[in-house]
């Protein structure tokens, strides 16, 4: 007799975004809860087409405990190096600091400044 037990078929996307889940700490148990709730699976899939729902439902949730959303605008210019940048947004960084030694594994792939 063959067993009805369900078992689940991914591609190679999925199981791409499965590592990249779980390299950035988020565990197999939230991973799959995530992808078993339709309404976070909608809102993800909203901001990667560019709907801003997923915004008004962050203000109304916020709203019920008494929170306060702040919408800043921070320009990104990518015509400076890393380094350069890492000594802007932290002048006090001494020149021994981790985050000046990896500037050859952040290579810019635009050439411009964006809001």
């Amino acid at each position: 007799m063959q067993s009805t037990k369900i078992k689940h078929v991914t591609n190679r996307q999925g199981v791409q975004l499965a590592q990249k889940a779980r390299e950035n700490g988020i565990s197999r148990s939230d991973f799959k809860k995530f992808l078993d709730s339709s309404e976070k699976l909608q809102d993800f899939f909203g901001v990667l087409k560019g709907d801003d729902k997923w915004f008004e439902k962050l203000q109304a949730s916020s709203q019920k405990i008494g929170a306060r959303i702040h919408v800043i605008k921070v320009i990104v210019d990518y015509t400076k190096s890393h380094n350069e940048s890492a000594m802007a947004g932290g002048p006090q960084t001494g020149s021994d600091y981790n985050v000046l030694k990896v500037a050859d594994k952040y290579q810019l792939t635009e050439n411009k400044v964006v809001e």
